[in-house]
Formats: C-alpha cells, structure tokens, sequence
C-alpha cells in the first residue's frame, strides 16, 4: 500500500506531468514549480499555469475481523489551478471561465489516463 506521502508525490511528479500542451491537453504544466505540494500562499500563484496539490483528509477502516480483506481507505486531495486566458477569449468573465474549465478538463483526463488510478469506474474524476 501506498503512503500519503507516495500517493501526493505521484500527483505531483507524475501525474500533474502528463498536462504536457500535447494533442491531447490543453495547458502544460511540465515547468519545473508547475506542480507543487501546499496550499495556496496567500500572495497567490507563483507562476501561471500552475496547480497547487493538498491532502484534505484521510480515513481508513476496516470491515470485519482484524484482516486486510476490509481494510479501507478513502483520500480526499485537493486541486488549485491557475491560468491566464488565452488571448482569443480575452481577459473577460466568458475567457477566466473557460480557460479554468480546459484545465480541469486536462486534469480529469491525467487522471483518467493513468495507470495507477484506474479503479474501473470514473467515480475518482468525478470527485476531482
């Protein structure tokens, strides 16, 4: 099993990586301090685009009698993403919401893709 520890530097050096602006991405996030492990600072973002990774929490539990055949957990991590807009959709309302859209859409792919998160069902991309 994988420690928290594991699983966020995953997202961040391997995961968060694949948003590469290729054919199938919109953003790239493979600049080194694109992917970063804290919360966002309070002077904001650093540099744009980038995406700001967290642990929100962690639950674990077992079902039954002291065997790892129950054993559970559940991780919620969360997301922060920064962009600027394009120059075709502008600096405007309809430009910020679209272009936050394109990198959730990358994200959910990233994570769609890989390997290490296919569960056999896209319940994980639809709790992102």
């Amino acid at each position: 099993m994988a420690t928290l520890r594991q699983l966020l530097a995953y997202v961040r050096d391997t995961l968060i990586p694949l948003i590469d602006g290729g054919s199938d991405y919109t953003h790239d996030l493979t600049a080194p301090g694109a992917a970063r492990l804290a919360e966002v600072p309070a002077a904001g973002p650093e540099m744009s685009p980038s995406l700001y990774v967290w642990l929100d929490r962690s639950k674990s539990s077992h079902a039954g009698p002291a065997s790892f055949r129950g054993y559970r957990r559940e991780v919620v991590i969360k997301f922060a993403g920064f962009v600027i807009p394009s120059s075709t959709d502008g600096d405007t309302p309809y430009g910020r919401v679209t272009v936050a859209a394109d990198l959730q859409d990358d994200l959910e792919m990233a994570i769609l893709k890989s390997a290490r998160f296919d569960t056999g069902s896209t319940k994980l991309a639809q709790s992102v």
